[in-house]
């Protein structure tokens, strides 16, 4: 209850600054966030076997392999959180695109990595069979009977990481509200009353961590819908109707 708490109570802080507070505390969070994982693959590097990762796609493509790429599409969908930013960056140089796939591909290599990491420890059989298998591997560290503090980097990554996404997405959207023209007074409001949901949902799904894992699992296809699927077909129809009135300007 304290974590979240504080979780919940330093997103309030941040939300109600500017758009250059939370670029700069995204900055320093993803920056502290990377170091972490980099100490954490030199750690641990000496637990891991490559040879645990093969055969690759033993046994082809089948219908779990296809669901495990559908829920991993859903946790990446938070991806379009980005999307609400981009009317906010005033760049001459015009270069988004360019540093967007720079991004993409930091972020890319990190996941492979971190993947790529807790299977060559564990074997898949066994990573599947773990709740939390990150935490598990750092307990493994341990050089001169005295430095085992992995897991600092673990919760670091975690906690981080969430508070991140959290304040993020609680920005997104109040930049959207705020197109919208919604009001000072309305917007303290909306901030307190979805602080104050999100605490009593945080608490009423972490008492059970069975139950958290299953509405984690829901949660990965309500993702999927609300942050790839809905905006691709928003964006294709917004595309065609676009280029339907260029035709039509054209034409006349």
């Amino acid at each position: 209850m304290v974590f979240i708490l504080f979780l919940i109570g330093s997103a309030i802080f941040v939300v109600n600054k500017h758009i250059v507070a939370i670029s700069i505390i995204s900055i320093i969070g993803i920056i502290l966030i990377m170091l972490a994982g980099i100490n954490l693959g030199i750690l641990t590097i000496g637990y891991k076997d490559i040879n645990m990762l093969t055969p690759i796609l033993k046994d082809g493509i089948t219908w779990d392999f296809i669901l495990a790429i559908i829920e991993s599409l859903g946790l990446y969908g938070f991806i379009s959180i980005s999307l609400p930013y981009l009317s906010r960056i005033q760049d001459e140089r015009n270069k988004i695109i360019r540093d967007s796939i720079i991004a993409l591909i930091i972020l890319i290599q990190m996941e492979i990595v971190s993947t790529a990491g807790i299977l060559m420890t564990f074997t898949p059989k066994r990573a599947v069979s773990m709740n939390y298998p990150k935490l598990l591997q750092t307990q493994m560290v341990s050089y001169f009977q005295f430095l085992d503090f992995g897991e600092l980097y673990v919760m670091l990554q975690i906690v981080g990481g969430w508070l991140l996404k959290y304040i993020l997405t609680f920005y997104a959207m109040l930049i959207i509200l705020r197109d919208y023209g919604i009001e000072k007074k309305t917007e303290k409001v909306l901030i307190i009353a979805i602080s104050i949901l999100a605490y009593i949902g945080s608490i009423c799904a972490s008492k059970n961590s069975f139950k958290l894992f299953e509405l984690l699992n829901i949660f990965q296809y309500i993702s999927l819908v609300n942050y790839i699927v809905l905006p691709l077909i928003v964006f294709s129809i917004l595309a065609v109707k676009n280029s339907k009135a260029k035709e039509d300007n054209s034409s006349s």
